[in-house]
């Protein structure tokens, strides 16, 4: 069990340990699912993305929103007050938005929260930008799509082809044609591609025949690999493969430990502020007590003089719980400790009952 749900289970004067903190939700279409005409409604184009963002903040349980939205990907993520009703808005403004009724919205929306749609959210950031499929029929391509759900896959038909390889820096050809399909001819007037593979577009044949003209290695900026080629580099670099995916998931649990670590860190800043609050009240009614015993017999810098040591005391006496209130999440282990000092502070001072008077002076 984690450290911040024990401490929430120990305490039920606590209000602020009770309380369920902001919800992470990811909400999207199954895109590999979900018919082109309902993908085509849902569709937000990037100017859009502020107006769809303060329309979903607006809602009473959204905090704060992301869209993302290209040819084959529509998801939103936000921060909601309240898991529950955070969905219920989201897939409301959906409807609204779109203009399908609900019912018939729900079939083709995925969901996923907190730790799953934080993990969601890393692998979105950590994966391919896009990969396009090509295929004489569509039903063919979406039929191979749908082998790869969690790959961003772009559907296209072969007379697409050329403008397809001129946007790509990596091509596989893998058809049952017996035709060539690509030539050095065709990449003369091509753009390199991009500097992230410097600048060299690699072509992989794995189809027999070939579908991939040997030539195409003259071309500039090329080159091609067939099946031959390839077996004594899948042979080298498949345990080097194994070893990058193991090292990518270990990455990916320490980001999203890391993550959930500095969230659990902002369940003190309530407890800060109550804390504070409280010591404020105490010392502005002390004072009032001290001066109005006095009367006017107190000179301006009198009255200066007391206020600021009835501050230092003040801050002093802070200054140890506030320290060990203060974490910044790099470290689990610290959370949770913080943690447990928040509830030992909460249940000391009593700050789950603890109401600022109406009539207290702030000075």
């Amino acid at each position: 069990m984690k450290a911040l749900d024990q401490m929430r289970r120990s305490s039920q004067l606590n209000r602020y340990a009770m309380e369920k903190k902001s919800s992470i939700i990811a909400i999207g279409l199954s895109v590999h699912q979900t018919p082109v005409d309902v993908r085509e409604q849902l569709a937000i184009a990037e100017a859009e993305w502020p107006r769809a963002i303060a329309e979903l903040v607006a809602y009473p349980h959204i905090e704060e929103a992301a869209v993302l939205s290209t040819c084959n990907r529509m998801e939103l993520y936000v921060v909601a007050l309240s898991r529950n009703r955070g969905i219920r808005e989201v897939e409301e403004w959906m409807s609204r938005s779109s203009g399908l009724a609900l019912q018939n919205l729900m079939p083709h929306l995925f969901c996923y929260t907190d730790r799953d749609a934080t993990e969601h959210l890393l692998r979105v950031a950590g994966g391919c930008k896009e990969v396009v499929i090509l295929n004489r029929s569509m039903p063919r391509a979406e039929a191979l799509a749908a082998e790869f759900p969690e790959v961003d896959s772009d559907l296209r038909l072969m007379p697409e082809l050329m403008r397809s390889v001129a946007e790509a820096d990596v091509v596989f050809a893998a058809s049952s044609s017996e035709e060539i399909l690509v030539r050095a001819q065709d990449l003369q007037s091509m753009p390199p591609a991009s500097d992230a593979v410097g600048n060299v577009r690699r072509f992989f044949d794995i189809a027999v025949p070939r579908n991939l003209a040997s030539d195409i290695n003259d071309a500039p900026s090329s080159r091609v690999f067939n099946v031959d080629d390839l077996k004594e580099v899948v042979a080298a670099n498949k345990e080097g493969r194994r070893q990058a995916a193991a090292e990518a998931e270990v990455l990916l649990r320490q980001e999203q430990l890391a993550f959930e670590a500095w969230r659990d860190s902002l369940e003190t800043v309530p407890t800060i502020k109550a804390l504070r609050s409280k010591a404020e009240a105490i010392r502005a009614a002390e004072l009032d007590k001290v001066l109005s015993k006095f009367g006017e017999g107190m000179s301006k810098k009198q009255v200066r003089a007391i206020e600021e040591l009835s501050r230092g005391i003040v801050n002093k006496l802070l200054h140890g719980p506030m320290t060990a209130l203060r974490c910044d999440g790099s470290d689990p282990n610290a959370v949770g400790e913080t943690l447990a000092n928040m509830d030992a502070l909460e249940r000391m001072f009593e700050l789950s009952r603890f109401e600022l008077p109406a009539g207290a002076r702030r000075r």
